[in-house]
Parts: structure tokens; C-alpha cells; sequence
């Protein structure tokens, strides 16, 4: 979409050596609509990057603190 609104920019000076109103609309709408879809996904990418660290964090713990147990359980039995 970048792309075309850039293309039709181009065309548009070329052929009537300025840039209407009608291209300018449709380059900036082109412009705000590829910020908001790389926004969203940098936002997902980064809520979900922070939940998986505190799920590995999460699983770390119960991992070791069961392996403590165990070790506790084993050395008592001996």
C-alpha cells in the first residue's frame, strides 16, 4: 500500500507536475494504516515476548523448588 501511494505520487507530479489533494489523502491514509498495523504487531510482539519470560521465570522456580523437595525427600530416606 506504501508502495502504491508512493507510485501514484510520483505519477501524479510527472503527469500534471504537481501533487493533487486526492494523492496527498491517499498517501497519508497509506502512511497512518502501515504505522497502526507495524504498531500493533511491535505492541503484540513485545506484551507477548513479556509474558513468556515470566512464564519461563515461572516454570524455573516450580523446577527447582520441586527438585529441592525431591532432593530433600531422597537425603531423609538415606
Amino acid at each position: 500500500m506504501i508502495a502504491s501511494a508512493i507510485i501514484l505520487a510520483f505519477v501524479s507530479f510527472i503527469v500534471a507536475s504537481t501533487v493533487t489533494a486526492g494523492v496527498l489523502w491517499y498517501v497519508s491514509e497509506a502512511l497512518v494504516y502501515a504505522g497502526s498495523i507495524f504498531g500493533v504487531s511491535v505492541y503484540f510482539r513485545t506484551k507477548f515476548g513479556d509474558f513468556e519470560s515470566r512464564a519461563n521465570k515461572f516454570m524455573r522456580k516450580e523446577i527447582d523448588n520441586m527438585a529441592d523437595r525431591l532432593e530433600h525427600k531422597l537425603e531423609n530416606e538415606l
